[in-house]
C-alpha cells in the first residue's frame, strides 16, 4: 500500500468524523513512519484491527486531557472530568469511526475488510509494540487544544503474519 496514499485515506477519514460527528476543525501534522516500539507514552490508546486478505491495525494516541475533551464533546456533556468508563468507550469508537473509514475507502483496490472489536488501553508511562516487525504511517493532528495521533499498517496477509508462530502454546512455569 503506498504511503502517500494511506496518509490521505487516514487525513480525510480524520478530518471527516472530527468535523461531522463532534463538530471540531483538526489540522493535519507532518505525517512520518516508524517501526519498533513506541516511544514512552501516557494517555490512551485505542486500537482497531483489520483483516481479510489484507491485514493490519489501526490505533489512536491520544493524551488523557484530551480524550475527556473528545468525550464531552461527542456525548455533549462539558462535566467530563475523570477517564472512566465512558471515556475510555468514547475512546474506542472514536477509533472504531476513523480507522472504520479507512478500511471502507481500501476496500476498493483491497477487497473485502473485518474490523475488530476496538481494544483501549490507558496508564502512564507505557509503551506498545503493534506489528512486530512493521513499519506504521503515523499522522498527528491537534485538534481541540490537543495532539491525536492515528497510526496505521496494512499488508497482504502472508506478509502481515510473516516471523509469526501460531498455534504455539510455550509453558514457562
Amino acid at each position: 500500500m503506498n504511503t502517500q496514499k494511506t496518509v490521505e485515506l487516514i487525513r480525510q477519514s480524520t478530518l471527516e468524523v472530527m468535523s461531522m460527528m463532534l463538530g471540531v476543525q483538526a489540522e493535519v501534522g507532518e505525517p512520518y513512519e516508524e517501526s519498533g516500539t513506541t516511544e514512552t507514552f501516557s494517555g490512551i490508546v485505542s486500537l482497531v484491527s483489520i483483516s481479510g486478505d489484507w491485514a493490519g491495525m489501526g490505533s489512536i494516541y491520544c493524551g488523557s486531557e484530551l480524550a475527556l475533551r473528545l468525550t464531552g464533546m461527542m456525548l455533549l456533556d462539558d462535566q467530563v472530568s475523570t477517564v472512566n468508563d465512558d471515556v475510555l468507550d468514547a475512546m474506542a469508537e472514536l477509533a472504531n469511526m476513523i480507522v472504520g473509514n479507512v478500511k471502507t475507502m481500501l476496500e476498493a483496490d483491497l477487497g473485502p475488510l473485518s474490523l475488530s472489536i476496538p481494544t483501549v488501553i490507558y496508564g502512564r508511562n507505557y509503551r506498545a509494540l503493534h506489528g512486530i516487525g512493521k513499519t506504521r504511517v503515523v499522522v498527528p493532528f491537534e485538534v481541540a487544544g490537543g495532539t491525536m495521533t492515528i497510526k496505521f499498517y496494512i499488508l497482504p496477509q502472508a506478509s502481515a503474519n510473516r516471523g509469526r508462530q501460531t498455534g504455539v502454546v510455550q509453558n514457562v512455569a
